[in-house]
């Protein structure tokens, strides 16, 4: 309850989500998808931080990560139609989520403008974030885009050092895993990450100034 009265809303709807939501903690690496409690329900972050997929001739491609400090609804379910959303999420390190059934949240936004303004703010949230990974594919070479996945993964970790998969960082950036290596040696070559043989450690004088 205590993360519940986190949320930015007047007691009384506090207390509502309280009697009618659920919370449920993932693991990182969890996926949130096809999870049963999840297909009618609408979330939000409490703590942790998800990453969003969507899935194109077999292979996933990321889409975008949602934080716990962005007070934001996720639904697997378009509320206002009851279909589905094309889209899966997994826990990018231990997340708690608050789920609410989505007609309890479309009921309480009749009488609570804070919510109303939330839904709204959170449609208008997620669609800009899918057109800067539209134009990230459009307009940035593959090494800008994998120093900024690589500068996010860092702040997500809190660290510089980062242990990932060429394999991985391939599939979330839908490269080749030769592409990513490629890539990954022209940023040691800036002088941007040092290549270690189980990690890639970010330069910290390139975070600070980028």
């Amino acid at each position: 309850m205590k993360l519940i009265e986190k949320l930015p809303f007047r007691q009384e709807l506090i207390d509502l989500i309280g009697q009618y939501g659920s919370i449920k903690t993932y693991p990182a690496g969890t996926p949130l998808v096809n999870d049963s409690c999840s297909e009618k329900d609408s979330l939000f972050i409490l703590e942790g931080v998800i990453k969003l997929f969507i899935e194109h001739q077999n292979r996933k491609i990321l889409l975008y990560h949602i934080e716990d400090n962005d007070v934001c609804i996720l639904s697997y379910m378009d509320i206002f139609s009851d279909h589905p959303v094309q889209y899966s999420s997994v826990a990018v390190k231990d997340t708690t989520l608050l789920f609410i059934p989505n007609d309890k949240l479309l009921e309480w936004s009749k009488d609570y403008s804070e919510l109303r303004t939330i839904i709204v703010s959170s449609y208008q949230k997620n669609y800009s974030c899918l057109l800067n990974t539209i134009k990230e594919f459009i307009g940035q070479s593959l090494e800008s885009r994998l120093y900024s996945y690589l500068k996010l993964k860092s702040i997500h970790a809190k660290s510089l050092e980062l242990k990932i998969p060429h394999n991985e960082i391939a599939m979330e950036l839908n490269f080749s895993r030769e592409a990513i290596t490629r890539a990954i040696k022209k940023l040691e070559d800036d002088q941007k990450v040092i290549r270690r043989p189980r990690s890639i450690v970010l330069l910290e004088n390139h975070i600070a100034s980028a």
